[in-house]
């Protein structure tokens, strides 16, 4: 028996449906999943090195190994030897065929070797030995996509000897994907290796801090609580990390966690990152005793955490402070910088939004004392009102310069593309250009204003 292939859109299954790909007769008889002969994908490999990669690559897409393994192809243990013995071939692609199909079939077997496999990498070199000329790049794409799936299958087996290696691959740049930016960490929070997610000291790798802090961010296990409180506390950790462990106990929100909030907001050595993120969490928890700490913050015009107190508190009870978010984005007496932030800062639910079309519509005349438009402001109100109704609102700014229009020129570009993604780049400017002009009114600096 074979390896059973399922084919989505990879390139393998066009190129079998455009006849480009020839199969053995008993593979080709197998119309909905075609079986993959040992000694036919030991040829694939073959040609692979010496040029041909288009097939190998085709079967390797075919393995589909999303996070969601909805997909993912029932692979046959009857070919394991062969897919541990593409491990130790020097050809990257090969490699990659081999991890792969071992995450796949999750076998004791696979996992060890995968094990052996990431231990005998020296991943934190491989960039240098690019620059350096002695790996190709398409070798070394083919070795980190290699080393991810190796990285999510140890995660996925439960194997917890598996996590000092883990643990060594913090921090390196280059291990992640598209999908999937930060496996390592993921790894270790699968293995339930918090400690070395959330014990990392502020002067650590800035990748590691990241990465680490994207996990800490989703912990919803209420066993978890102690250590997430612990590390908000612990000065020696990264803030982005404590941040993170704040905003994951506000989605847990145990009893009395307010007090924490406010003994953070409250210390002058904690940072203003950190106290701004702890008043929108505060915000989040919905508990009124945080009410009057944050009010004290946002009615402060020298408070330097302001602008988040004033969105917690608005988050914490919309129906009595959300009228006045819209208030102080229209104020012209109001703090420019303040309101500007007010706006930028995307933590009111677009849940309590979409109910305020009028109200949002109006803040697209944000302007100065002076009657001037705000750009900055209503900019922002602009995607906001794209995001939330699917419009591209007519709007008045000082200039339809790039500089500022800049955000909006990529959502209409986006639209465009998705539309044609056959235009050539010169002609999807030519219309983002014209869709501007006809969107963007420019600023009548006449006696008559606008």
């Amino acid at each position: 028996m074979g390896t059973k292939i399922k084919f989505g859109k990879s390139r393998f299954a066009i190129c079998l449906l455009l006849g480009l790909v020839v199969l053995p007769t008993t593979v080709v008889r197998s119309a909905v999943k075609p079986k993959l002969p040992r000694e036919w994908m030991l040829k694939v490999i073959e040609n692979a090195k010496e040029g041909n990669r288009q097939e190998l690559d085709g079967i390797i897409e075919s393995i589909d190994i999303t996070i969601e393994r909805a997909k993912s192809v029932s692979v046959s243990k009857e070919l394991l030897p062969e897919f541990v013995w593409c491990l130790k071939d020097k050809d990257a692609q090969v490699q990659l065929l081999g991890t792969r199909a071992l995450y796949a079939i999750r076998s004791p077997e696979g996992t060890k070797a995968l094990h052996t496999y990431l231990k005998g990498k020296n991943l934190r070199n491989l960039h240098e030995k690019v620059e350096k000329k002695q790996i190709d790049d398409i070798q070394y794409v083919f070795e980190m996509q290699a080393s991810v799936a190796a990285v999510m299958a140890l995660g996925e087996s439960g194997d917890k000897s598996a996590i000092p290696l883990l643990k060594s691959l913090q921090g390196i740049r280059d291990l992640g994907t598209e999908m999937i930016s930060n496996p390592v960490e993921m790894a270790l929070a699968q293995l339930g290796a918090y400690k070395s997610l959330m014990n990392i000291p502020p002067d650590a790798d800035e990748e590691k801090i990241m990465n680490a802090s994207t996990v800490v961010r989703k912990i919803r296990d209420p066993n978890k609580i102690p250590e997430l409180i612990a590390t908000s506390k612990d000065t020696k950790i990264a803030d982005d990390i404590r941040g993170a462990a704040i905003d994951a106990l506000a989605e847990i929100n145990p009893p009395r966690i307010a007090n924490l909030y406010i003994d953070i907001i409250r210390d002058p050595n904690n940072s203003k990152a950190l106290r701004c993120v702890t008043a929108m969490a505060a915000g989040r928890t919905k508990d009124g005793s945080i009410e009057k700490h944050l009010l004290i913050y946002a009615n402060d015009s020298k408070s330097d955490i302001r602008p988040y107190a004033f969105i917690g508190f608005v988050i914490c009870r919309p129906e009595i402070y959300l009228d006045r978010w819209f208030e102080k984005i229209m104020d012209p007496n109001e703090d420019m910088e303040f309101r500007k932030r007010i706006v930028g800062i995307r933590y009111v639910p677009y849940s309590l939004l979409r109910s305020r079309r009028t109200q949002i519509y109006k803040c697209l005349n944000a302007s100065d004392k002076d009657g001037r438009p705000i750009d900055e402001i209503r900019v922002k109100v602009w995607r906001m009102i794209n995001e939330l109704f699917n419009e591209e609102a007519t709007v008045t700014l000082t200039t339809r310069d790039s500089g500022v229009t800049g955000s909006m020129r990529h959502v209409i570009n986006t639209r465009i593309m998705r539309k044609n993604y056959r235009l050539r780049f010169a002609e999807t400017q030519k219309m983002v250009e014209e869709e501007i002009q006809r969107i963007v009114n420019v600023y009548n600096e006449s006696p008559n204003g606008e």
